[in-house]
């Protein structure tokens, strides 16, 4: 599991996430997932219009929501790895809701 995310007080990413994320970015951009994790922490094309549609498609595949406030942020979209952190925030949000 990757824990390196920009945010070092962020919570540790998942594996689940991370994947889900790589996944989507590279779906969207018609990229392989070696290209995608080699740019993970910098060095991708990323911004909001990406983000939004990702965070659509990320809903789905992780069944989460991701409130558009958290979308506001510019800070989210300065690397995968910072969004994949916002997304992770969101699912751990959602697990401590179904507790």
């Amino acid at each position: 599991m990757s824990v390196h995310t920009e945010n070092p007080t962020a919570a540790p990413l998942s594996d689940k996430v991370r994947k889900a994320v790589v996944e989507c970015y590279c779906k969207l951009q018609h990229l392989d997932a070696v290209v995608v994790e080699a740019g993970f922490n910098g060095g991708l094309p990323f911004d909001s219009i990406l983000g939004v549609e990702m965070a659509a498609n990320l809903e789905i595949a992780l069944a989460v929501a991701i409130p558009e406030q958290s979308l506001m942020r510019t800070s989210v979209y300065s690397s995968l790895a910072s969004f994949a952190a916002m997304v992770q925030a969101c699912v751990e949000k959602t697990e401590a809701g179904k507790q």
